[in-house]
């Protein structure tokens, strides 16, 4: 079985950003919101 690696900050918005995900808006707390145009997914990712 394969081991998670953890991801920093940086490499998850790049990866984000490969798959369409543009940057939305800050959430409450520390997260921000991500949303891809195509289908309005969104993802919260810890900053």
């Amino acid at each position: 079985m394969q081991r998670l690696t953890e991801l920093s900050y940086h490499d998850i918005t790049i990866r984000l950003k490969k798959f369409g995900f543009k940057y939305y808006r800050p959430r409450k707390s520390s997260h921000e919101l991500w949303v891809r145009d195509i289908d309005g997914k969104a993802v919260p990712v810890p900053h």
